[in-house]
């Protein structure tokens, strides 16, 4: 009987150790896991690439390198599947926080340097003709400095 209960537990480990390196746990593989097809990886911003789960293109591996955080404008479901300075609207897309709001890099990257450079200007006498809209636009476009 020692021998059975002695077989099973090393089976069970054995089967426990086998389904959680593999990532073939119902969400999929995250970055760098085996896999064989899409499949096999998470559900969104993953593909597989030789035999291993990798960011798609416009998501790309968070901080630590261990998930695919999205870029602005791509799927989502939580704010940790955006990159940083961005956040989930609506459990549906990747959108730029207000206090880092212009996207550059590609979508890559949410910036706050924007608002920088409409500060600088923004101690300067400026006279613009027509509407808000125009005067912002104005201010985006004017060199720094």
């Amino acid at each position: 009987m020692k021998l059975n209960l002695v077989s099973f537990y090393l089976t069970t480990c054995i089967l426990i150790n086998t389904f959680t390196t593999t990532g073939s746990d119902m969400t999929g593989g995250e970055l760098n896991f085996t896999c064989s097809s899409v499949d096999d990886c998470r559900n969104f911003g993953y593909i597989c690439k030789e035999n291993l789960c990798q960011c798609q293109e416009r998501y790309v591996a968070n901080e630590i390198k261990k998930t695919c955080v999205g870029g602005i404008g791509e799927k989502c479901l939580y704010d940790e599947h955006c990159i940083d300075a961005a956040y989930c609207m609506n459990q549906s897309i990747c959108k730029c926080k207000t206090t880092r709001p212009f996207v550059t890099n590609n979508g890559l990257l949410c910036s706050a340097a924007g608002n920088i450079q409409a500060s600088i200007i923004k101690n300067q006498l400026v006279h613009v003709r027509g509407p808000p809209s125009s005067a912002l636009a104005w201010l985006l476009s004017a060199p720094a400095g």
